[in-house]
């Protein structure tokens, strides 16, 4: 099988990763979120404040999360339990030592207006993997798989093949 991950997905596939994995799709993911010394990212700051507030209003951090991220509306029912543990998670996982040890290829999709992850980050993601792939969509955000469907679809369908082939 290939993983495919959004987001914190692929932290989560590059450090619980079943065997068999043959590959990995990161669609605006990465290997580590907070910036830290000699590596890009989000200020710490920035989840601490969104992790404190979360304790008293778990619906108002992932509104304005989606609404950063230019997808507002209703939302499923929300796993506060989980989603506050990812939180933490985002902000003390380190996993690039883990993409370093991948040995399946990575296939890294992002776009070059994500307002969650800052171009210095999206440039060094996985930079520690040996097998890694990039594409940019230049006018995609931070949700590619709602906003550019087709353009995902296309370009994961392409790795598979390539994976199929190895």
């Amino acid at each position: 099988f290939v993983a495919i991950t959004h987001s914190f997905g692929a932290m989560h596939a590059l450090r619980h990763s079943p065997p068999g994995c043959r590959g990995l799709v990161a669609v605006n993911g990465f290997d580590s979120f907070v910036a830290g010394p000699g590596r890009a990212g989000v200020p710490p700051r920035l989840l601490d404040r969104m992790i404190a507030r979360f304790a008293d209003e778990p619906h108002g951090v992932l509104a304005d999360f989606r609404h950063r991220c230019e997808v507002d509306g209703a939302f499923p029912a929300l796993h506060a339990e989980r989603l506050g543990r990812d939180l933490l998670a985002m902000r003390d996982m380190d996993c690039a030592a883990d993409a370093g040890r991948w040995q399946a290829p990575i296939l890294i999709l992002q776009g070059a207006l994500d307002p969650i992850l800052p171009a210095g980050m999206r440039d060094s993601v996985f930079a520690a993997a040996p097998q890694v792939e990039r594409a940019t969509h230049p006018a995609g955000g931070h949700m590619l798989p709602l906003t550019a469907p087709d353009w995902c679809a296309q370009r994961i369908a392409t790795f598979l093949q390539a994976c199929d082939e190895r």
